[in-house]
């Protein structure tokens, strides 16, 4: 006849355990940001979730690293202090099921063009800036989806000097 060995070990324990691992493995990703990047997200959350989506929208790329959003997010803000409110604005005149040419359009009726062109241009690049002040983030190197179509094959190069 069989007997358990280990009476404590229930279904509870077991499901715990893999709700932990399930929970800690949703996190990594954010491990790379710093705390002031965690703290720009979380303190702007409905902007950052707008930015995020018109992220995707734009560069036509829905896989995009939601960790790598908010360092572009913190990079965009400190150099453009009202990026968040910019984003907010346009986000609010997009109808729910926008396109990407519908986002152009309407930024372009309220003369965000801008706006659009600097997130797009960050992505690509990796780089946001230069500002009016000429300062310039270095964001993403390998990651920057100016490198993504020929990653497999060509080295991206060594040494990036403002995007």
């Amino acid at each position: 006849m069989y007997t358990r060995e280990h009476p404590n070990f229930t279904r509870r324990h077991l499901l715990t355990g893999v709700a932990t691992v399930l929970v800690v493995s949703a996190l990594l990703p954010y491990t790379a940001l710093s705390f002031a990047e965690k703290n720009n997200a979380i303190a702007h959350a409905n902007e950052f979730s707008q930015f995020h989506h018109l992220s995707k929208l734009l560069t036509a790329t829905p896989t995009l690293d939601s960790g790598l959003a908010a360092k572009y997010f913190a990079a965009l803000q400190s150099l453009y202090p009202q990026f968040p409110q910019q984003i907010a604005q346009l986000h609010a005149k997009l109808p729910s099921n926008a396109t990407a040419q519908q986002v152009q359009a309407i930024a372009k009726t309220e003369h965000m063009e801008t706006l659009i062109q600097t997130m797009v241009a960050a992505w690509y690049t990796g780089t946001v800036g230069p500002n009016g002040d000429k300062k310039t983030h270095m964001v993403a190197y390998y990651d920057a989806l100016l490198y993504a179509p020929n990653q497999d094959g060509l080295v991206v190069p060594t040494y990036c000097r403002n995007g």
